[in-house]
């Protein structure tokens, strides 16, 4: 009996193990939703004030919490808003966010 197996890669960033995701808090600058016909990504931008302007994708897998640690939708965030990222690096070095938690 032979097994044959194939396997797809789409253009999903594969992410890099990383047992101690990293944080990061800033303002939000803006949030975009995917959108295929013009090829952009769901994504949040925010501006820290230690590296500046901070990009980070955001997936169906990513926790998204107001201040009181409940989970909403991401059109709730709002530019202006302060936030906690929680990320991993991904293969590509792009930033994936884990968790999103609005601070204020």
């Amino acid at each position: 009996m032979a097994f044959i197996f194939v396997a797809s890669v789409s253009n999903a960033m594969l992410k890099v193990d990383n047992p101690n995701p990293t944080e990061m808090t800033g303002v939000v600058k803006k949030v975009t939703v995917s959108n295929p016909s013009n090829g952009t990504d769901t994504a949040i931008i925010i501006i820290n004030g230690k590296s500046g302007e901070e990009a980070f994708s955001v997936t169906s897998a990513t926790k998204i919490n107001d201040a009181d640690s409940k989970g909403i939708s991401l059109d709730k965030i709002r530019k202006g808003h302060t936030v906690k990222i929680i990320y991993d690096k991904t293969e590509r070095e792009a930033r994936e966010a884990v968790s999103i938690t609005v601070t204020k």
